[in-house]
């Protein structure tokens, strides 16, 4: 990470949400904060390019999928960052959000036009799924979902 990127880290850090905070027999307390994998993500990877085709964009876009929610529950994943979601003909590392509830699709962070896949493998890095929407590999966000809440 440059200069630039530990520097970005540290404005977040400041801004981390806390987890956990435990006292020690000792009687310290050590205090747990966590930032959000993606936002770390973008620091380390820096920003992604989006290229939009306004002539021949318009109609597709209307059907064009905004996320695909991904069912990860029966594959052992768990949160990281530089995902790799793969369907076998499209790969691609898109922005993720890790959730322990599938979201319904009239979740505001899905957009109009939610898609849905189901991950079928962990091959190291590589989360393999059903199908991508087309599409996908541009950057429509990733809702895994690793677990129901209880």
């Amino acid at each position: 990470v440059d200069a630039g990127g530990v520097a970005a880290l540290e404005a977040w850090a400041g801004d981390a949400v806390e987890v956990a905070t435990d006292l020690l027999p000792d009687g310290s307390v050590r205090v747990s904060r966590g930032l959000p994998l993606e936002a770390v993500r973008q620091v380390l990877a820096g920003p992604a390019p989006v290229t939009v085709d306004w002539a021949g964009a318009a109609a597709a876009a209307t059907d064009a999928a905004t996320a695909v929610v991904i069912d990860a529950r029966e594959v052992a994943v768990t949160p990281r960052i530089g995902l790799i979601v793969d369907d076998g003909t499209t790969r691609a590392e898109l922005p993720t959000i890790w959730v322990r509830k599938a979201p319904k699709d009239r979740d505001p962070r899905l957009g109009g036009h939610p898609a849905h896949a189901t991950a079928t493998a962990l091959d190291g890095g590589r989360l393999v799924v059903d199908a991508l929407p087309p599409g996908a590999a541009v950057g429509v966000l990733a809702v895994v979902v690793v677990g129901e809440e209880r």
